[in-house]
């Protein structure tokens, strides 16, 4: 069985001079394997579209001598990073995602995930501090004012072993975790044994932490540090 649908090229995306209808025929079977590689995905033909065109300006740049790569690893990084770009723009490197659904061996899974997040480290990493910041600042608030609503007054004290579930992406998880490792080291230097920690359900690329409120509240200070 084919599928045909009709992608319009703008000029600038495929180099060009005049806008021009393309018409691109898949076989069910390789739909398939893009819905397997994009199984969230609502709208499978858009992904197919941006494909072609991630596909149409890597060959004119090809032909054109425009562009060259050092090696295959590093012609596989730079197309993975037009595909999150194009496809995926407010998703997370992870290796879940680029070893099991886009099928890279581990080895090489993981070396292409380390050199994409490392590309995205800086501006990400600045991002994901602040995002993490305020989604804990959030969650604080929302258990506090629930306790107010349930007890008329409560304080501090109210919320001890209180605990608060939050939703993370991979990069805030993993500042979290650094965080609360940070906290388990000053706890023992201390001889404290009240040790930090946090449980985590993975769904996907994000994670459902549940956190004890005084846990979250040593997290945010070191936070503070950090942003």
């Amino acid at each position: 069985m084919q599928n045909s649908f009709t992608t319009q090229s703008n000029g600038k995306d495929l180099s060009v001079d005049s806008n021009q209808e393309i018409t691109l025929t898949l076989m069910e079977e390789e739909f398939a394997k893009l819905r397997r590689a994009f199984p969230e995905s609502e709208n499978i033909h858009q992904v197919a579209t941006d494909i072609a065109k991630i596909a149409t300006q890597e060959f004119i740049n090809l032909l054109a001598g425009e562009k060259r790569y050092l090696s295959l690893s590093h012609q596989y990084i730079e197309w993975l990073e037009e595909l999150y770009k194009h496809v995926l723009p407010n998703e997370e490197y992870t290796y879940n995602r680029i070893a099991e659904n886009f099928n890279f061996p581990p080895g090489q899974g993981a070396y292409i995930t380390r050199i994409l997040r490392s590309r995205q480290y800086g501006e990400k990493y600045k991002a994901a501090l602040v995002s993490l910041e305020s989604k804990l600042k959030r969650e604080k608030q929302t258990k506090l004012e629930t306790e107010r609503l349930r007890k008329f007054k409560a304080n501090d004290s109210d919320l001890i072993g209180k605990t608060v579930e939050v939703w993370l992406s991979a990069r805030e998880r993993d500042l979290l975790k650094s965080i609360v490792n940070t906290l388990i080291e000053d706890t023992l230097n201390l001889g404290k044994t009240d040790i930090p920690e946090f449980c985590q359900v993975r769904h996907g690329n994000h994670f459902r932490i549940t956190i004890h409120l005084q846990d979250l509240e040593s997290v945010l200070e070191k936070l503070k540090l950090m942003v």
